[in-house]
């Protein structure tokens, strides 16, 4: 079989070696080329990963503003004073929160690769079912957290909670 030389590290590889495209460079030097040109290149690529995320952030909101406006949905007068209310009677459980993803973000707490209910591999989000015990979580994944959080009750909620009682024994559970 024909061989062809790699015009930059200079060896005599087979045709397999190369990309179609790019016959000078052998697959292995084009890779390491690649490599140093990002470690060399790093706030160009943020620019460039910045510029398409406003692209794509300007795209999406235009888009929802123009369906907003089709359907004559019009934001209720008092938002404001709703999400100020909320974040009022919240203040304990946001508190909470925060320090939980303070310690997940210090590494002192490891929060779990997998759903503790349907072992699905994913981030998963912790579940507090008493705030006193801001570190006693579940580690969920969005669907089982979203299900019980819901108003209908799954079978899933029960699981939940049989798991809890059984994580953390003598806690006693306040919230759903």
């Amino acid at each position: 079989m024909e061989q062809l030389t790699c015009k930059h590290c200079l060896k005599p590889k087979l045709p397999t070696d190369f990309y179609p495209y790019q016959r000078s460079k052998c697959k292995q030097c084009f890779a390491d080329y690649n490599n140093r040109w990002v470690k060399e290149h790093p706030e160009y690529l943020q620019q460039k990963a910045r510029r398409r995320l406003l692209r794509h952030r300007t795209r999406v909101t235009e888009a929802n503003r123009k369906r907003y406006k089709e359907k004559g949905m019009v934001r209720s007068p008092n938002y404001k004073a709703v999400n100020e209310r909320y974040r009022k009677t919240h203040m304990f459980e946001r508190a909470v929160k925060e320090r939980l993803r303070n310690e997940v973000l210090s590494g002192r707490l490891k929060r779990s690769d997998s759903c503790e209910l349907c072992s699905f591999q994913c981030k998963t989000q912790g579940h507090h079912y008493n705030y006193d015990f801001p570190f006693s979580v579940l580690w969920l994944c969005a669907s089982c957290h979203r299900l019980i959080h819901g108003k209908i009750e799954y079978p899933v909620k029960k699981q939940a909670v049989d798991l809890y009682k059984l994580k953390f024994p003598g806690q006693p559970i306040t919230t759903p």
